[in-house]
């Protein structure tokens, strides 16, 4: 889908698996004009959500941290966000989303597309599930759990545009 500049999105024709570029246009394939900014994993509720680790504007690398530290680190992270983007901590039931069957492979592809590793690991999600406790998701086998928060997982910052 390439659009102009100034054209608003569609945000119906925004599918994950598309490469997101700097001007805010999508396409499943690669655009050698054109950087990165991520590739799409998820689109609802008028937010497009995109994976940042394939970017070509900023370099985003997986870190392992412990819970406190990843709350920490969205909340000071200096990401360039233009307006109506911000950066996302995704809660468990986005994880599950992003992980569904379609979504999952779909983005797959679109990184095996740009010669890039998708990212497998267990991940710490936004959602505490007690005091001493949170939510991750287990992008090896797809499943859910909680943790100790002092325990060193994966983050996983996700650009977030709202649609108007």
């Amino acid at each position: 889908i390439i659009m102009d500049e100034k054209a608003k999105i569609d945000i119906n024709q925004v599918k994950p698996g598309m490469i997101w570029y700097e001007d805010n246009t999508f396409s499943f394939d690669k655009q050698a004009d054109k950087k990165i900014k991520a590739i799409v994993e998820l689109v609802e509720n008028g937010v497009i959500y995109g994976d940042l680790m394939a970017s070509e504007m900023h370099d985003i690398s997986d870190v392992e941290i412990t819970w406190p530290d990843a709350k920490k680190f969205f909340k000071e992270f200096s990401y360039p966000c233009e307006k109506n983007e911000k950066i996302v901590w995704y809660n468990i039931d986005q994880f599950r989303r992003v992980y569904d069957y379609d979504n999952y492979h779909a983005v797959k592809k679109a990184f095996d597309k740009l010669q890039k590793v998708y990212r497998i690991g267990i991940y710490w999600s936004s959602s505490e599930y007690y005091t001493k406790t949170a939510w991750y998701w287990d992008f090896y086998n797809g499943k859910r759990g909680y943790q100790d928060k002092n325990l060193y997982l994966y983050i996983r910052p996700a650009l977030g545009l709202e649609v108007e």
